[in-house]
């Protein structure tokens, strides 16, 4: 069947998460800031660090590295199942250390992770009919767009590989540095700074 028939993923229409328009980003971020739900610090957090909705809603404390400013999400979390060290800007330090006095469990954002549901319907109230998920394609489109950051610190940015085995064999440095100037210029955006 394979040698007659064209795979099914070949003749499918691509379909991607709707994005919020980056344009909307900042003043989404700024309600965001202004509530105390749960959902809000998390979907903010998500935001600034540009991780998948299931990485920042089960993030850890033991994962936190506050004096590196750094994020270990490990590679079990991980759907690429390799360790990413997220840099963490200013304000997504500030979400931590808020929810630090807030915290006695091992999670970051509450006892247990909060449902992927209440993330999305939380976005939906601010944003509208938008995905959580469609938040990585809106950092995407921003750095794409704005920065002239290249393109490959920005798919490390995301936890992408480069798709290509030869490259990966070569480039092994995670570019931390440099994803940590791209985050805090996203976050200066998010936030209007």
């Amino acid at each position: 069947m394979e040698r007659v028939f064209p795979s099914p993923a070949k003749i499918s229409p691509v379909s991607h998460f709707s994005a919020v328009p980056v344009s909307q980003i900042p003043e989404l971020c700024q309600r965001l800031r202004a509530s105390d739900a749960l959902s809000s610090q998390i979907l903010l957090f998500l935001i600034l660090t540009a991780v998948r909705s299931g990485e920042a809603r089960g993030a850890r404390w033991e994962e936190i590295d506050l004096t590196g400013n750094r994020w270990i999400i490990p590679s079990d979390r991980k759907k690429e199942r390799r360790s990413l060290a997220v840099p963490l800007s200013e304000p997504a330090i500030q979400i931590l250390k808020i929810r630090s006095v807030f915290s006695d469990g091992e999670y970051v954002f509450g006892g247990k992770p909060l449902s992927d549901t209440a993330i999305s319907k939380q976005l939906k109230r601010y944003a509208g009919n938008y995905t959580v998920h469609g938040l990585r394609s809106s950092f995407r489109q921003w750095a794409a767009e704005t920065t002239q950051y290249p393109e490959h610190v920005l798919e490390k940015a995301l936890g992408h590989s480069s798709g290509s085995h030869l490259i990966d064999a070569y480039q092994r440095s995670d570019l931390f540095e440099q994803r940590r100037d791209v985050m805090q210029d996203w976050a200066n955006y998010c936030l209007g700074e």
